[in-house]
């Protein structure tokens, strides 16, 4: 008798089914909290965000309540690993935002790799801190998981909750059919990932971000309706190749200076400076052209601000955080590279950093580039913390503007002004006074002295240049705004003016467009797409429909492409963006009906490299054989016969093998290798 009593199993208790609506509301606390970096502002976004709390609630009350339909312990071991994940995801878009600008969206998802290559610029502190979390975490996940051992449940309990739970998660994940979210009034803010999340929650916006990874067809996207358009409105642009005010014909170079993070200091309000961050640009912009470049990201993102000026489309009517290069670029694209190289130049892309990062190699060839010259290049270059010194670029862009007999256009990306600005070696020739916490003004110092040092680089690039007596455009901008955390709040530079003031403010980056022959000067602003149809325009090639669309829309005094929410305040025609994302659909996602065979680029004899690892002399230097020749990096292997032989690195000059690895006759090469272990340059043959 005693033993049967023994094995009959308890029900549940009131206690545990209080607990079963008091776990899902500790785990958005947590969730929340995590996000936040901070229980308060939890508790303030819960008491003034009612309806985004609720719905946070019951999206995490179904994800544990499915649960229920395998035992007690089933529901509250599935609870605790529902709080583990959302913990860890909650943690890592803490980190992503305080890095980035941005919490974590979908398709950060599909980027891990990218996301591997710069994790190691985070803190070693955030890293103890994450591990330490997840622990915490995980040791409450093991305490909640005893509850409801031996514990019986009514079956209509069991069946009734995990049901409700699917329906609830139906609705959540159909927002399309049902308009659920829609219908409670809910406000999702695609533009600004930040504040979207900042409202809505974490899960509520991540949910929504979701559904923009489909791409929905315009509902007048028709062959007829793009031809016409084309028709009407896509043949503004009449080509010239006269240079104005030259008197020449000669076509000019065309360089374009994409600048990592480049911003103006003395932008900052509340902020002095012992001298002028950048006496050389506030020059040139009062001597030539200046302004400011309207720009989608903030504080990462480089590549979509480089799509739009490469391609003349804009990612503020592609899904939201989605980034054209890793998803969308996936075949030949038209970009103002393909219409240069089409119309006789010299096209090269030129990155300072790695030529696999947001696929580079394989957009530049769908942009139909000629070549893609990275980091992989430079043999020994000067180095300012992690990344390479903008100087060393702009000798490469003018060494080989100086090389080539056709006319160049070159997009140049920069990397010295990247970020982390903490915890970084000291720079103070120029001093910066703010009442900034001391952490911040040292990040502020250290930026503003970087900004410095980039500002002597395009002197440097200027004036080479101008020795070089070639008609030339440079185009220089920032592609965002710099990651300084605190600053900009702490020096009030992001707030106090209307919301449209304070959006300009954080997404505009200075501009500079400098040549050497027109005598043009004064104030230009517009946005990034607008920078491709403005430069073929100024050298007198030929456009694609999409560039000679937006060149129409520049030429009748619109020079701004924003989301749908600012166009009262530029007083921009909604018909016409209507139009223009029906150009673009029909480009990127689309058949392509308004895209001309001639404008699809060719992607044969893209190559990487402009000059790479080629051999001068082989010598025996007693049992060694000296190779010298140029652009030697540390990623060189010696072939010889097709077989790879263990190589020294000497200097940018000069390699080694073992003299018994080669003998009279034999057919030596050197491949030079990427950090992924992709070969992607081989040497002429030499013969020993």
């Amino acid at each position: 008798m005693m033993s049967r009593k023994s094995n009959m199993k308890k029900s549940l208790t009131w206690v545990h089914y209080t607990m079963m609506f008091i776990l899902p509301l500790m785990t958005v606390g947590l969730m929340e909290g995590l996000h936040r970096r901070s229980i308060g502002a939890f508790l303030h976004w819960m008491v003034d965000r009612p309806v985004e709390f609720f719905f946070t609630y019951v999206f995490v009350w179904s994800a544990c309540a499915m649960f229920m339909a395998f035992s007690a312990q089933g529901y509250f071991i599935g609870s605790a690993v529902v709080t583990l994940l959302l913990a860890t995801f909650a943690y890592g878009s803490s980190v992503k935002a305080e890095f980035r600008g941005e919490p974590v969206i979908p398709t950060d998802f599909w980027m891990l790799k990218e996301a591997m290559a710069v994790s190691m610029y985070v803190p070693l502190m955030t890293w103890i801190l994450a591990a330490l979390a997840i622990v915490g975490v995980a040791i409450g996940v093991f305490f909640i998981s005893k509850w409801g051992k031996g514990r019986t449940v009514p079956k209509w309990v069991r069946i009734v909750m995990p049901v409700l739970a699917v329906v609830v998660m139906i609705l959540f994940f159909m927002e399309d059919k049902v308009k659920l979210r829609e219908q409670a009034g809910l406000r999702f803010i695609s533009f600004e990932q930040q504040t979207n999340y900042n409202q809505n929650g974490l899960a509520l916006a991540f949910i929504d971000n979701l559904q923009y990874l489909h791409i929905s067809e315009p509902e007048n996207y028709t062959e007829d309706t793009v031809k016409e358009l084309v028709d009407k409105r896509a043949k503004s642009q009449v080509a010239t190749t006269a240079l104005a005010g030259s008197g020449e014909e000669k076509k000019p170079n065309v360089i374009v200076v994409m600048s990592e993070a480049f911003f103006d200091p003395t932008y900052l309000p509340n902020v002095t400076y012992s001298e002028n961050p950048l006496p050389n640009f506030h020059r040139l912009q009062d001597e030539h052209i200046g302004g400011k470049v309207n720009v989608s990201v903030f504080g990462g993102g480089t590549a979509n601000s480089e799509f739009e000026a490469l391609t003349g489309m804009s990612t503020k009517y592609t899904p939201a955080g989605g980034i054209p290069y890793i998803h969308y670029v996936n075949k030949e694209t038209p970009s103002i590279a393909w219409q240069f190289r089409q119309a006789g130049y010299d096209t090269s892309a030129m990155t300072t950093y790695h030529n696999w990062f947001y696929r580079l190699k394989d957009v530049y060839k769908y942009f139909g580039f000629n070549r893609l010259e990275g980091m992989e290049f430079y043999a020994e270059p000067e180095m300012d913390g992690y990344y390479i010194k903008d100087k060393e670029l702009m000798k490469k862009i003018t060494n080989q503007v100086a090389d080539t007999e056709e006319p160049a256009f070159i997009y140049a990306v920069t990397m010295q002004g990247h970020g982390p600005y903490d915890n970084m070696p000291k720079k103070d020739k120029i001093k910066v006074n703010a009442e900034l916490p001391d952490n911040q003004l040292e990040q502020l110092s250290y930026f503003a002295n970087t900004m410095n040092e980039i500002d002597a680089s395009i002197k440097q690039l200027t004036d080479d240049l101008q020795a070089l007596d070639e008609p030339t455009i440079v185009l220089f901008f920032g592609d965002h705004l710099p990651s300084l955390g605190g600053v900009f709040e702490g020096t009030k530079f992001n707030t106090g003016g209307t919301p449209f003031e304070d959006y300009m403010r954080m997404y505009h980056t200075p501009l500079l467009i400098w040549d050497n022959y027109s005598g043009e000067k004064g104030e230009l602003s517009m946005s990034a797409p607008f920078i491709g149809p403005y430069l073929l325009d100024r050298a007198g090639v030929e456009g694609n429909n999409l560039t000679n669309y937006l060149a129409g829309l520049f030429k009748e005094g619109h020079r701004y492409i924003l989301a749908e929410q600012w166009f009262n305040e530029i007083k921009f025609p909604k018909e016409v963006i209507d139009e223009y994302r029906l150009l673009q659909y029909d480009m990127l996602f689309g058949e392509r009906y308004g895209v001309t065979k001639k404008d699809i680029p060719v992607t044969e004899g893209f190559k990487q490299g402009y000059k790479g690892p080629e051999i001068s002399t082989i010598a025996k230097d007693g049992d060694k054989l000296v190779i010298t020749g140029t652009v030697f990096t540390e990623k060189c292997r010696v072939q010889v016969n097709g077989k790879d032989i263990q190589t020294t690195y000497v200097n940018p000059t000069t390699l080694e093998i073992e003299a018994k690895s080669a003998a009279d006759g034999d057919k030596v090469k050197i491949q030079l290798y990427d950090s992924r272990d992709a070969n992607i340059y081989t040497s002429a043959e030499y013969t020993f």
